[in-house]
């Protein structure tokens, strides 16, 4: 069984630009802060000799609880697409829950900017781990992926000059 949940923001940036930036390893950290139960992720660390993500290779997210995952790049198709999914790392108690995570981001164009959606999939260890997983994902970690857009958003629209 799967729970799916999103997040969505306009920026106003182009799709290159905010595809650059996610897809620039070491920035997440700086964004994505959690809520409630979900942690912060503190750094981040690629493979010896990596300076940039590839599809293929696998990332360490160091989590302000201490827990480290381990994310695989799955997807990257510039200027739309980055994907990735958590290959192992993830902490008790979400553990009894969910199995599998995957982390799927789109940077459309939209009113001369893009309009980022952020898509977070869990498979669940069993149905019966739905009732407690539901609230988690649906509310705990969507508002971290809201919190984190928003971060996004402010960073990058603060870097744009103004127009006259």
């Amino acid at each position: 069984m799967k729970i799916h949940t999103q997040a969505i923001a306009y920026i106003a940036a182009s799709p290159e630009t905010v595809y650059s930036t996610l897809t620039t390893p070491h920035n997440f950290p700086s964004y994505f802060r959690g809520f409630g139960p979900v942690p912060g992720v503190s750094h981040e660390a690629l493979p010896d000799g990596k300076i940039r993500y590839e599809v293929g290779i696998l990332r360490k997210m160091y989590n302000e609880d201490t827990s480290v995952l381990t994310e695989k790049i799955t997807e990257l198709e510039y200027p739309n697409l980055f994907a990735y999914e958590i290959v192992s790392g993830i902490p008790v108690p979400f553990s009894l829950l969910v199995n599998h995570g995957r982390s799927v981001w789109n940077c459309l164009p939209h009113n001369h900017g893009t309009l980022l959606e952020w898509h977070y999939i869990v498979t669940l260890t069993s149905v019966a781990a739905y009732p407690l997983a539901f609230p988690l994902v649906r509310f705990f970690m969507r508002k971290s992926m809201q919190h984190c857009l928003l971060t996004i958003k402010i960073n990058m629209e603060k870097s744009i000059p103004a127009t006259a």
